[in-house]
C-alpha cells in the first residue's frame, strides 16, 4: 500500500497507463530523477555518481533469530527490480539504522524497515493494521520523488524467508516487498491479478518475482537511451461518452497478460514500453465499489482511493487485435456497451488434486509446467449453474469439461471448476479464466500464473537455486552467470553445469587434468560428476578451426574419466570437453 505526501490531490487520476503509474496534472509520472538528478535530490536520497537510488535498512530485521535472512532478503528484493532487463533503475544499499526506525521523508533516508511493538508509525499519525506493508512517499511539484520510506507489519504478521517453507498464512518477504518497492519507485496498483503489484495472497503467492506488468512499468518509467518497445494509446467509451476506470488488458498471442491499466475520467489509456508484437486487447469493468468481499473480485479502490467511483455497468468489450511495431505509436478506440454483466468472477479456486475441493481467494493462483491431475475454478453468486464453459487463455493447457458446483460456499456462491493439465512446453506468464454462457462473458484477467520450469527472479539465464543455495543475496554481482567468486578459472556458469560449488576454489567437478600421447593414441583425462554425460572435441589449431566431436558422449563412472583418441596420434592437437545437459 502507498500513501502520498504534498501534492496529494494534484496526481489523481488525470491519466492512465499500462500498469498504473501517480501522473500529476501535467501528466508527469511519479519518479525518481537518475538521469540527471536535480539539486534538490538529497545526494543521501539520490547516489549522483552511479545514479542510484539509495535504500538503508532497518538493522533489528524482524527477527533476532533470522536476523541476517530477512535482511539480505530486504537486498535481494530490491536486486530484482534493478535486475529488470531493458532499465535504467539502479539501487544500492546505504548501510544499516541502528534502534527504532519510523517513517519520516524528510531526513534525506529512504528507510526500510520492520514495526513490532505496534501498528503506530509516522508519529503515530497512521495506523497500519490489518496491512502487510505501507509505503510513504514524497515528491516535488514536477512528480520528482524526493524520498521514500516502506514500513512492514511486524506486530501483526510473521515473516518468511525460506522458499521452501510451504506455510501459507504468513507473508513472505520476497513477495510483500517486491510489491511496496513498485509504490517505492512510482507504482499504483495494478489490474492484473497475477502482477506483483497486485492484491496477493500469503504464503508462496503469485505476487513472487517480477511479472511482464512490472517489466513494462520500470521501462517506462526508467527507459535506456533508446528503446524498441511498442505503445498502444486510445479512449473507451460507451454510446460516445468517456468510460473512467475501464480495465483494458493486453494479451499476447500466446494469451499471456503482458500489460493492464485503468482508464482514466476522460476515457484515455495508455500501454507504452512493451515488446513489438501482435496482442489482443479488451476492456472489462471493476466490480461495484459497494459489494462485499465475497462478492467482489476486485474493485476501483483495489487500485487507488482515486478509482472508488469507476464506472462498472458495461459488459466487457470484444477482443481487439492489434498489431504493435517498435517506436511507432498505435492508437485503439474501445466501445463498449451499457448493461449490468450477467456474470461476473467474484474468487478464484486454487489448483487442487481434489474436484471437491473448492476454495475462494482474491488473488491469483500458480501452477507448473508438467502438473496435472488437478482442478482450478472460479467462485461467484452469478456465475452459471449449467450450460456454461470454463477455459483459460494460452498454449499449453488442457482443459476437460466444466463442472458446476451450485451454491457450494456459503452466500449461495456457485462454483465452476475444469481439470487441468499442464504441458511442459506451456509459454510461462499470467493467463486469464474466462467463462462464456452465450453472449454473456466475465474474465478474471491473470488470475492464473504458470511458472517457469526453472525460477529466474532476476532476469539472467542462471537457475535462482542453485544462485540461493551459494550466495545470501542471490541477486548480488558475484551470483552472476559470468561471475567467478572463487577464483578458479570457472564461472558460475560453468560450476553450475557441473554441480560444483562456486565457492569452493577445490570444489571443481569438471576440468582437464591432463592429455597424454600414447601407442593407443591421445589419452584425455578429466575431472567429472557421476552419472554426467560429456562430449571430447578437438582441432589442430588453436584458432581457426571448427571444433569437430571425437566419438560417442562418455557417461562419467566416477569423479575422473579417461577418453582415448585412437584416431588422433599427432603431436599437436587441441582439445576441450563439453558438459551435456
Amino acid at each position: 500500500m502507498i500513501r502520498n505526501l504534498l501534492l496529494l490531490l494534484a496526481i489523481g487520476c488525470c491519466s492512465a497507463h499500462g500498469f498504473v503509474a501517480y501522473l500529476n496534472q501535467n501528466g508527469n509520472p511519479l519518479k525518481w530523477a537518475l538521469a540527471n538528478p536535480p539539486g534538490f535530490v538529497h545526494t543521501n536520497v539520490v547516489n549522483r555518481q552511479t545514479r542510484a537510488v539509495r535504500y538503508w535498512i532497518g538493522a533489528n530485521a524482524y527477527s533476532s533469530g533470522n536476523r541476517a535472512a530477512e535482511l539480505n532478503a530486504v537486498r535481494a528484493c530490491f536486486g530484482q527490480w534493478e535486475s529488470l532487463p531493458g532499465t535504467t533503475l539502479r539501487m544500492e544499499e546505504g548501510g544499516l539504522l541502528p534502534g527504532r526506525v519510523d517513517i519520516n521523508v524528510s531526513d534525506h533516508t529512504n528507510a526500510v524497515f520492520w514495526v513490532r511493538d505496534n501498528t503506530l508509525v509516522n508519529g503515530e499519525r497512521d495506523d497500519i493494521r490489518g496491512l502487510r506493508g505501507l509505503t510513504v512517499v514524497a515528491f516535488s511539484a514536477d512528480n520528482t520523488l524526493l524520498e521514500a520510506d516502506i514500513v512492514l507489519n511486524g506486530f501483526e504478521f510473521e515473516w518468511l524467508t525460506d522458499l521452501e517453507d510451504q506455510v501459507t498464512h504468513q507473508p513472505f518477504v520476497e513477495a510483500s516487498l517486491l510489491h511496496e518497492i513498485g509504490h517505492f519507485i512510482g507504482l499504483d496498483h495494478s489490474p492484473v491479478g497475477g502482477a506483483t503489484l497486485a492484491l496477493g495472497g500469503l504464503g508462496l503467492s503469485a505476487e513472487l518475482g517480477l511479472s511482464s506488468d512490472e517489466t513494462a512499468a520500470a521501462r517506462y518509467l526508467y527507459p535506456p537511451d533508446s528503446s524498441l518497445q511498442a505503445t498502444l494509446s486510445g479512449r473507451v467509451t460507451m454510446n460516445g461518452n468517456p468510460v473512467f476506470g475501464a480495465m483494458v488488458i493486453v494479451e499476447s498471442e500466446a494469451g499471456n497478460v503482458v500489460s493492464g491499466t485503468v482508464s482514466a475520467p476522460t476515457g484515455a489509456y495508455l500501454i507504452p514500453a512493451i515488446p513489438p508484437g501482435r496482442y489482443q486487447v479488451r476492456a472489462t469493468p471493476f466490480d461495484p465499489a459497494d459489494a462485499a468481499d465475497p462478492s467482489a473480485l476486485i474493485r476501483g479502490t483495489d487500485i487507488a482511493f482515486d478509482y472508488e467511483n469507476v464506472d462498472t455497468r458495461f459488459l466487457p468489450s470484444a477482443e481487439h487485435s492489434v498489431l504493435l511495431t517498435a517506436n511507432t505509436p498505435a492508437q485503439l478506440d474501445i466501445s463498449v456497451t451499457a448493461g449490468e454483466p450477467a456474470i461476473r468472477i467474484s474468487a478464484i479456486s486454487m489448483p487442487n488434486d481434489l474436484e471437491a475441493v473448492v476454495t475462494a481467494n482474491r488473488w491469483a493462483a500458480t501452477i507448473r509446467p508438467g502438473q496435472s491431475d488437478l482442478y482450478v475454478g472460479v467462485v461467484s453468486r452469478s456465475l452459471p449453474t449449467g450450460g456454461a464453459t470454463l477455459t483459460v487463455t494460452g498454449n499449453g493447457l488442457v482443459l476437460g469439461d466444466p463442472i458446476f458446483k451450485p451454491n457450494r460456499l456459503d452466500g449461495g456462491r456457485h462454483a465452476i471448476v475444469v481439470p487441468i493439465r499442464v504441458l511442459a512446453d506451456a509459454t510461462p506468464g499470467l493467463r486469464s479464466l474466462v467463462v462464456r454462457r452465450g453472449a454473456d462473458v466475465a474474465y478474471a484477467n491473470g488470475y492464473l500464473e504458470v511458472l517457469p520450469t526453472i525460477p529466474d527472479f532476476n532476469f539472467d539465464g542462471l537457475d535462482d537455486r542453485f544462485q540461493r543455495r551459494f550466495f545470501p543475496v542471490f541477486t548480488t554481482p558475484d551470483a552472476a552467470p559470468d561471475a567467478d567468486p572463487d577464483g578458479d578459472g570457472f564461472d558460475n556458469r560453468h560450476e553450475h553445469a557441473t554441480d560444483s560449488d562456486p565457492t569452493d576454489p577445490l570444489s571443481v567437478k569438471f576440468r582437464i587434468e591432463s592429455v597424454t600421447l600414447t601407442a593407443a593414441g591421445t589419452v584425455v583425462r578429466w575431472q567429472s560428476g557421476i552419472g554426467e554425460r560429456y562430449q571430447v572435441e578437438r582441432r589442430s589449431t588453436v584458432a581457426g578451426s571448427a571444433w569437430e566431436p571425437v566419438g560417442d558422449p562418455v557417461t562419467a563412472q566416477a569423479s575422473s574419466t579417461e577418453f582415448t583418441d585412437s584416431g588422433s596420434r599427432r603431436e599437436v592437437q587441441f582439445y576441450r570437453i563439453q558438459a551435456i545437459p
